[in-house]
C-alpha cells in the first residue's frame, strides 16, 4: 500500500548527502496514524486478559493469634443507689366524726401497737351506748311479755279442745282462742327481731365509742402530727402519720438488662451512709417499666445491717448488683470482637479437610464488661478459638497460620 495513502509525512535528512557535503535533500516519509477507531479500541479491550480477583482461598495465610471462649465464674456487680422505704406506714385516720380531744402522740414518739394516739370527744358517745342499752332492756321486756301472752293463750287454747265432745264447746269461742295463740306466736316473732336491732345499735355505740381512742395498728415511729386538740376531724381523716421501722426495705431502679442477676431470694451486699455494710435480699421484682428510664423496681429486705434506729426512709444506700444470677458466664477476650456500626462480629478459627486452618465470620451479641473480657449472649460457644490478633484486615475464608498454637 502507499505511504502517502497512511498518514502525514515528516521531512527527514539523508545521512549520506550531509557526509558529502551536497544540498538536503527531502522526501516525504509516513508513519501509521495514532488514531485508532473505537471498534478496533474495543476489540483490543475485550481481547486483552482480564486481571483475576483473588479469591479468599486463593490470599496468602494470615497470622494469626488466637484465645477459647471460656465458660468463667461470674462474680463481677455493678453499682447501683437505692432509697430507704417501708412497706407499712402513713396517716392514722379518726374512724368516725367527731372533736378531737387530745393528742398524746409527739412527733418522734417511738409508739406500740395498740398505744393510744389521740381521743375524739367521748361524751356524746356515753351517752349513745347508754341509750342503746336502755333500748335493748325494753326490747327484751317486750319479748318477754309476748312470751308470757303466748302461754296463756296456749293454756287456754287446750282447755276449749278438750271441751270439743261435751255440751259446754263453743265453736266460736275455740277459733278466737286458736286466732289468739297465732297472734301472741306473731307478737313474739316481731319483740325478738326489735331485741336483734336494739342489741346490734347497742354494738354500733360501743364500737363508736372504743373508735374515739385512735390506736397504733403496729408498732411505729410518729412522723407527723395532723391534728390538735379542739379540731373537728371527719371519718377518713389523719390525725397522725408514722412508720413502721420493723418493716424498712430498699427500693432501686434497676436497668431492664441488669435484672439477670436479680432473682427474687439473691442477697446482695449494700453500703449505708454511716459508713456500715449490710446484706439484702431480693423480695420482689416490679413488673412495671418506666419507658423513659427503661428500668424497674426492685425491693430488697434488710437481712443484716445497721440497727433500724440509725436508718431514716429515703436516705440512700449503694448496692452491688450482680450481673449473672447462676454465677458463670460465657466470656470472649475484648481484642476478639469487632465492633461494627450495626453490631459485632469475631472471625473464629474452623479447620479444612486438608488439616490447614480458615477464618469464619460470626455475628456476636456482647454484654457486660468482665476485665479483658466480655460476656457473650449469643453468636459464640464454649471452645470457639476467636483470632484476637491480625483480625484487623482478615477476609471470611482465608487460610490461616497458628504459630505455636496448635
Amino acid at each position: 500500500m502507499p505511504l502517502a495513502d497512511v498518514g502525514p509525512s515528516l521531512k527527514l535528512i539523508s545521512v549520506s548527502n550531509i557526509e558529502s557535503g551536497t544540498a538536503p535533500m527531502t522526501r516525504p516519509v509516513r508513519f501509521p496514524s495514532i488514531r485508532v477507531s473505537a471498534a478496533i479500541m474495543a476489540a483490543l479491550l475485550l481481547a486483552a486478559p482480564l486481571p483475576v480477583l483473588a479469591q479468599d482461598n486463593a490470599l496468602p495465610a494470615a497470622t494469626v493469634r488466637v484465645d477459647p471462649v471460656i465458660e468463667q465464674p461470674m462474680d463481677a456487680t455493678v453499682p447501683a443507689v437505692a432509697r430507704i422505704v417501708t412497706s407499712t406506714g402513713g396517716g392514722i385516720a379518726a374512724q368516725i366524726n367527731g372533736p378531737v380531744d387530745e393528742v398524746k402522740a409527739q412527733v418522734g414518739d417511738i409508739v406500740h401497737k395498740g398505744d393510744i394516739l389521740a381521743t375524739l370527744d367521748q361524751d356524746r358517745l356515753r351517752f349513745t351506748v347508754e341509750l342503746a342499752e336502755a333500748e335493748v332492756a325494753t326490747a327484751a321486756a317486750d319479748l318477754a311479755t309476748a312470751r308470757a301472752e303466748k302461754q296463756q293463750a296456749d293454756l287456754a287454747f287446750a282447755r276449749l279442745t278438750g271441751l270439743r265432745n261435751s255440751a259446754a264447746f263453743s265453736q266460736a269461742r275455740y277459733e278466737d282462742a286458736q286466732t289468739e295463740v297465732l297472734r301472741t306466736q306473731s307478737e313474739i316473732t316481731a319483740a325478738a327481731a326489735r331485741l336483734q336491732r336494739a342489741e346490734a345499735n347497742l354494738e354500733l355505740a360501743r364500737l363508736d365509742l372504743d373508735r374515739s381512742s385512735v390506736r397504733a395498728p403496729y408498732d411505729g415511729v410518729i412522723t407527723q402530727r395532723q391534728a390538735e386538740p379542739g379540731s373537728y376531724v371527719t371519718s377518713g381523716m389523719p390525725i397522725v402519720s408514722m412508720l413502721n421501722l420493723d418493716r424498712l426495705e430498699l427500693e432501686a431502679d434497676v436497668p431492664y438488662d441488669r435484672l439477670g442477676g436479680l432473682k427474687t431470694g439473691a442477697e446482695v451486699t449494700a453500703r449505708f451512709d454511716n459508713g456500715e455494710t449490710g446484706t439484702l435480699s431480693v423480695r420482689a421484682v416490679i413488673p412495671q417499666e418506666n419507658p423513659l428510664t427503661r428500668t424497674r423496681a426492685v425491693r430488697f429486705a434488710i437481712v443484716a445491717g445497721p440497727p433500724v434506729e440509725q436508718l431514716a426512709v429515703n436516705a440512700s444506700a449503694a448496692i452491688d448488683i450482680p450481673l449473672n444470677a447462676d454465677g458463670v458466664a460465657i466470656t470472649v477476650h475484648k481484642d476478639g470482637i469487632i465492633k461494627q456500626p450495626n453490631g459485632a462480629t469475631a472471625f473464629i478459627v474452623i479447620p479444612t479437610d486438608d488439616g490447614g486452618y480458615q477464618a469464619a465470620l460470626r455475628e456476636v451479641v456482647i454484654g457486660d464488661s468482665i476485665g479483658n473480657r466480655f460476656v457473650v449472649r449469643s453468636g459464640l460457644a464454649v471452645g470457639d478459638r476467636v483470632v484476637v490478633r491480625g483480625n484487623e484486615r482478615l477476609q471470611p475464608g482465608q487460610r490461616l497460620s497458628l504459630p505455636d498454637q496448635g
